[in-house]
């Protein structure tokens, strides 16, 4: 099955051989990359200067660290179909200017890191809390030990600040959309299913 015209040719690029998308019948062609845990990164950006030198040539990252790298960069690339890095930097957690520009309510959060502070965002939420760093990773928590050990791992892991969200019962959803030059073009909702102790989705509809 083919979704675009029979003249294009859709190439995978992904960076673990054990990416089930990579079997996609949709796919011409693979590019496999290595690891995240043994990229270099400027061979990785020579490598991906290289895949979109032609000029009939997109690149469409899917993985918010992916996203992250090609704007540090690439910056602003007419064959890199991404947000730059000043949208990016709009969105980091918790992403309050956003949330108000789309009249959306955030959860209740602190970014106050002290024992004390720590301690009573989570004596008063009772459904618990999740530590997030300023763009990755995620961790339940149901004490300040626990919260702490979370918050360190995310600042040797990922570098910048963390902050506590309180967690919020209830159906998880995820919209995943694509604009282009300030309109939408299409949006899918998905509905998550089974979700990992770490609350990353791993079934949904």
């Amino acid at each position: 099955m083919k979704l675009v015209d029979a003249d294009m040719r859709v190439v995978g690029l992904d960076y673990s051989a054990a990416s089930s998308g990579l079997h996609a019948s949709v796919l011409d062609e693979v590019v496999l990359l290595p690891g995240w845990d043994e990229i270099h990164l400027e061979t990785w950006a020579e490598q991906v200067a290289e895949l979109i030198a032609a000029p009939d040539t997109f690149l469409i990252p899917t993985l918010d660290l992916e996203a992250r790298l090609l704007a540090q960069y690439f910056g602003v690339h007419e064959r890199i179909l991404a947000p730059n890095k000043r949208v990016l930097d709009t969105v980091t957690k918790p992403p309050e200017s956003v949330a108000e520009a789309l009249g959306v309510r955030l959860p209740e959060s602190s970014a106050d890191t002290d024992w004390d502070a720590v301690e009573r965002f989570i004596r008063h939420t009772p459904h618990g809390a999740w530590v997030k760093g300023q763009h990755y990773e995620a961790f339940r928590v149901r004490s300040v030990e626990q919260a702490l050990a979370a918050g360190r791992f995310v600042e040797r892991e990922w570098g910048g600040n963390w902050h506590l969200e309180a967690h919020v019962p209830g159906q998880e959803c995820g919209i995943a959309f694509v604009a282009r030059g300030g309109v939408l073009l299409d949006a899918v909702l998905m509905s998550k299913a089974i979700l990992t102790p770490e609350g990353k989705t791993w079934s949904g509809r």
